[in-house]
């Protein structure tokens, strides 16, 4: 087939608030030790929290709901309540970059997330988000600064993602080789991680070695991993190489698991290249 290579997944997935969004989360569940300043020795919990806190989280996850229906200016209104109500939590920062990355606003987006480290120099999530909004203004030195301080911290949890957000990363700057080692690593030290398999299936779409691609892309489809967006790689992946049972396959595994989703969608109009 002579078609282009269809758009990799994996970096439309990487755009901080698709991909970063369930970090800001993650940071709101655990809020009463999320509010450590780089000036403080301790971290806060729950008999510290005060008033002001208890009204930016509130704030924070009406603005989470808003980013997650897509209404991203309405998302940003709550921030700056949640930013007025405590101007010194630093999650609250995160949040307003993420909806300025939707907005398109780089520029905004990177000085509230520098914000957010000024006054927690442990939020990973923010290392990671300030890391890929330089990669995305091709500012590769330092988001590799940033990303590596987000693999060094020992508080941050969701390394993996952000070594296949770095991978995305090195991609950018035409370093496949340095993208496809630290996938593989991920990959083989995380016992076949579907994340890591899927964002592979990408890099080998990109190269146009689909044999490859559909090798990684059948073990992000593991029916217990599998998601709409792997699938839908799946299907890209095996109609290039003429594999019609499988793409079938992976059809029906689409549409039984996610009958709602978009990516059902687009494979019933046959919008390959999305």
């Amino acid at each position: 087939m002579s078609e282009p290579a269809p758009r990799p997944a994996w970096l439309r997935c990487q755009k901080l608030a698709c991909a970063l969004f369930l970090g800001a989360l993650a940071a709101l569940s655990g809020c009463a030790s999320s509010g450590t300043s780089s000036s403080s020795s301790e971290y806060m919990t729950s008999s510290d929290m005060t008033d002001e806190r208890r009204r930016a989280i509130i704030r924070l996850q009406l603005a989470a709901e808003y980013m997650g229906n897509g209404q991203y200016e309405i998302a940003l209104d709550e921030v700056k309540r949640a930013i007025a109500a405590d101007p010194g939590y630093s999650i609250a920062y995160n949040m307003r970059g993420l909806a300025y990355v939707q907005l398109g606003e780089k520029s905004l987006a990177e000085e509230s997330f520098r914000r957010a480290l000024a006054l927690n120099n442990r939020d990973g999530d923010a290392q990671h988000n300030l890391a890929f909004v330089l990669c995305e203004q091709g500012r590769y030195s330092e988001a590799r600064q940033f990303f590596e301080a987000a693999h060094a911290n020992p508080t941050y949890r969701n390394k993996d993602r952000t070594r296949v957000a770095q991978a995305v990363c090195e991609t950018k700057t035409g370093n496949f080789a340095g993208a496809e080692s630290l996938l593989i690593s991920l990959y083989e030290e995380g016992g076949r991680s579907p994340q890591a398999a899927s964002a592979l299936a990408d890099l080998y779409v990109q190269q146009r070695d689909y044999r490859k691609a559909a090798l990684y892309a059948s073990q992000a489809n593991v029916r217990s991993s599998a998601t709409p967006a792997s699938l839908w790689q799946g299907i890209k992946i095996e109609r290039q190489l003429g594999n019609t049972e499988t793409v079938t396959r992976y059809a029906r595994q689409l549409r039984e698991s996610f009958p709602d989703s978009r990516e059902l969608q687009l494979y019933e109009r046959g919008a390959w290249n999305n």
